[in-house]
């Protein structure tokens, strides 16, 4: 059918997490639960530069996933979103029972903070 070409759907998400201004959120959301590994990185990529409020849970949830990369493009997505600062990130790490979900937003908490020294000078 129309979406079977998995290859495809990823290009496609990555394109609009690089041009689309949220017309097509609800698209990208669609594909963060996909049974291709790839299509939920794109996925969770797209969502950590064209995510809301509204996608912080389902990045939360990506940090259980059962592939590394996902759990750590979900993390990082979660901590460069422009409106997540470090006290929710703290509470969310407090919140989670998935060690590897809290391993992957601890490590995603590391970076952040390094960057933002890096960028104070």
């Amino acid at each position: 059918g129309k979406y079977d070409n998995e290859n495809l759907i990823a290009a496609c998400i990555n394109v609009l997490s690089e041009v689309d201004h949220g017309e097509r959120l609800e698209l990208v959301r669609s594909f963060a639960h996909h049974n291709n590994w790839v299509i939920r990185l794109q996925a969770v990529m797209a969502l950590g530069k064209l995510g809301t409020a509204d996608d912080v849970p389902l990045l939360v949830d990506m940090l259980s996933d059962h592939e590394w990369w996902i759990r750590h493009r979900a993390a990082q997505s979660l901590a460069t979103l422009p409106f997540i600062d470090h006290t929710f990130l703290e509470d969310t790490i407090a919140q989670l029972t998935d060690k590897y979900a809290i391993e992957a937003l601890q490590q995603a908490v590391v970076e952040k903070m390094a960057i933002e020294k890096a960028i104070a000078g």
